[in-house]
């Protein structure tokens, strides 16, 4: 009787060893789509992250010219002023020359012998 009870045990316990080998297995099987999915989540996440990234540099890009763009019609107005005014000053001294002759030359003579005499305290 001993050895039917020992029989009946060690079938029991072969039952309950295969039992936890299938559970075993399936946890592995689980485990592996597990990690399959977080290696997908990650991957999604990185490629989220990658295209965020790519559109901050596309906005900063975009604004850096945009101002770039607006610095020079900025450079240009102010050119066109300079201009505008030397064109006008020009204008006025011919005019001046025209009207007092007399008076220009005077100044022009003035200003000559100024800067002669700056020049040679050099």
């Amino acid at each position: 009787m001993a050895t039917t009870e020992k029989t009946t045990a060690e079938k029991q316990a072969e039952k309950t060893i295969s039992d936890l080998q299938e559970q075993i297995a399936a946890l592995k099987t689980e485990m592996g789509r597990i990690t399959e999915n977080f290696a997908e989540a990650g991957k999604d996440a990185a490629s989220r992250l990658s295209d965020r990234a790519q559109d901050a540099v596309k906005t900063a890009r975009t604004r850096a010219k945009d101002i770039a763009s607006d610095v020079e019609d900025q450079a240009h107005i102010q050119a066109e002023r300079i201009k505008d005014g030397a064109q006008r000053g020009y204008e006025q001294a011919g005019e001046f020359i025209s009207r007092q002759p007399a008076t220009a030359v005077g100044l022009a003579a003035g200003l000559g012998f100024l800067l002669g005499v700056l020049m040679n305290r050099r």
